[in-house]
């Protein structure tokens, strides 16, 4: 799920499985078709594996990986260890 909290928007994509590809498509959906003209997107992260902008490599040329990665600034959720 995609929101911008602060506008009243938000974007559900149901994938059959959750791959690391699947992630990376998400993340260009979200640049480029979303929020194309935005200088910097602020994307809040849980920890899951395939959450990371590692994953753009699995699915794209490096020179496409790097226009994504220096739109994105990435924030991720506290690992809280459960007792």
């Amino acid at each position: 799920m995609m929101s911008q909290p602060l506008a009243p928007w938000r974007h559900v994509k149901v994938r059959e499985r959750r791959t690391s590809v699947d992630f990376a498509h998400c993340l260009r959906d979200s640049s480029d078709g979303h929020f194309p003209h935005a200088e910097k997107i602020i994307q809040v992260m849980d920890n899951l594996n395939t959450d990371s902008l590692a994953s753009l490599y699995a699915a794209f040329e490096a020179q496409q990986v790097r226009r994504l990665c220096e739109r994105f600034e990435i924030h991720y959720t506290p690992n809280i260890a459960h007792a």
